[in-house]
């Protein structure tokens, strides 16, 4: 039986829905879960924001820009187990048990599927 409660990353794209309920609604915040880190794959999330005033570490990691850097379209999936090695990489050293996409666009690939085999958790709303 866990006793701690369990480590979650937070991965999303535009937005971050739920987000305001984990981090100041829900009572068991904190004894069932903490948020240790929020990932967004896009410049343009605004939630973060709130996660940051809340003192949870935000990572960037612009899709666009990784794909633009190699001059090929973000539909051309042969270069995405290199961004998902890279995205789990930028979350592993937060230790998470658990990685919840919340609103999170893009499809992952082994490298970040094998990173938490069985712990991740699609919340699409």
């Amino acid at each position: 039986m866990r006793t701690s409660p369990l480590r979650v990353a937070l991965l999303c794209s535009h937005r971050a829905p739920g987000l305001s309920f984990l981090l100041n609604e829900d009572v068991n915040r904190g004894s069932w879960y903490n948020v240790v880190c929020c990932l967004s794959s896009e410049e343009s999330c605004r939630d973060l924001d709130e996660a940051r005033r809340a003192g949870i570490p935000c990572v960037w990691h612009p899709i666009r820009r990784f794909y633009a850097a190699r001059g090929v379209r973000l539909s051309d999936l042969s270069f995405r187990s290199v961004y998902d090695a890279q995205t789990a990489e930028a979350i592993a050293r937060f230790r998470p048990d658990l990685v919840v996409l919340a609103s999170y666009l893009h499809l992952l690939t082994g490298p970040m599927l094998s990173a938490l085999p069985g712990a991740i958790l699609n919340a699409h709303d």
